[in-house]
């Protein structure tokens, strides 16, 4: 059991990590952290929804 709680602790961080990485400075690695599970959850679709989509443009922008 500790060493489920222990990978959830780290899947978290790590969401918490790239949505602030790549939300550009819009959302701080605190911010995040508040977020609920549903919203941290919507921003990472959201963030691979928009990385898809500019790896389809002729000239992707990340």
């Amino acid at each position: 059991m500790i060493n489920l709680l222990a990978l959830d602790t780290r899947n978290l961080l790590k969401a918490a990590f790239e949505i602030s990485y790549f939300s550009r400075g819009a959302w701080s690695y605190d911010s995040v952290l508040l977020m609920s599970p549903l919203e941290r959850d919507l921003a990472v679709e959201f963030i691979n929804k928009r990385l898809e989509a500019a790896s389809k443009s002729p000239s992707p922008v990340y």
